[in-house]
């Protein structure tokens, strides 16, 4: 458990972040991280002297097994409300596959993670969802001036949670930050050219602290930030000559 932001915590699940947002009306867990890593999230809470039934809400940045794997389960234990976008919803209620790229648009090696991850409806973690989430929608009334971001591509109603009063950006997978920021893994990112202008529109907010689902957070952004708003501006001229 590390804590980044006044309100905003980072707890490493290994393979990907969840973050605890605390605040006087509100305890938020966003993202729930892999399965077997629910000892992990128990442990965070620990730390910051919180048990499960203080939890109040789970947001969900999208639907990955990576980000929700311990979802349903947290959910029970906590009585915590879900919420999540109107795209993502279907999915974590098990209505819907997992959207991904069409295999042959991959290169071999995006081919080969792929099959790794071995996704498919049985190793989706489903449970229910109580609210579902709309792009620019406030969410003061639990956390002061936090809003919600759609930053699509990566998946349908790939969502992120901006709080401009303290400067963060809470952002799944829009990016990652594993040796410096980067794209998305392409073998999860059916759509290339909606997640570079998803990252031009985080570019655009010029959140102080960007805080990933894979990798470090961010501090001081906006130099970076600046580089990879080059970089996607160049990729969408790309694509559309493509």
């Amino acid at each position: 458990m590390r804590q980044i932001a006044p309100s905003l915590y980072q707890l490493n699940l290994g393979i990907a972040n969840a973050y605890l947002i605390r605040s006087k009306n509100a305890v938020v867990l966003v993202d729930a991280g892999l399965q077997h890593s629910l000892p992990k999230v128990e442990h965070g809470l620990k730390r910051a002297r919180l048990a499960w039934r203080d939890l109040t809400h789970i947001f969900i940045t999208h639907a990955h097994p990576d980000h929700v794997g311990n979802f349903p389960e947290i959910a029970r234990l906590s009585g915590a409300q879900v919420w999540a976008h109107r795209l993502e919803a279907p999915i974590l209620r098990g209505q819907r596959p997992v959207w991904l790229p069409d295999p042959q648009s991959l290169r071999w090696v995006d081919r080969w993670t792929r099959s790794l991850a071995r996704l498919n409806r049985e190793t989706q973690a489903t449970g229910m969802v109580q609210r579902e989430l709309e792009d620019d929608e406030p969410l003061s009334h639990l956390v002061p001036d936090l809003r919600v971001v759609h930053l699509p591509g990566h998946s349908a109603g790939h969502t992120g949670f901006y709080n401009k009063l303290e400067g963060w950006l809470i952002g799944g997978d829009v990016m990652m930050n594993l040796v410096g920021l980067s794209f998305p893994m392409a073998a999860f990112t059916p759509d290339p050219a909606k997640a570079w202008r998803s990252i031009l529109r985080v570019a655009t907010i010029q959140p102080k602290i960007l805080a990933l689902g894979h990798g470090s957070p961010l501090l001081n952004a906006e130099e970076a930030l600046g580089r990879m708003s080059r970089r996607a501006q160049s990729e969408l001229q790309r694509l559309e000559v493509g």
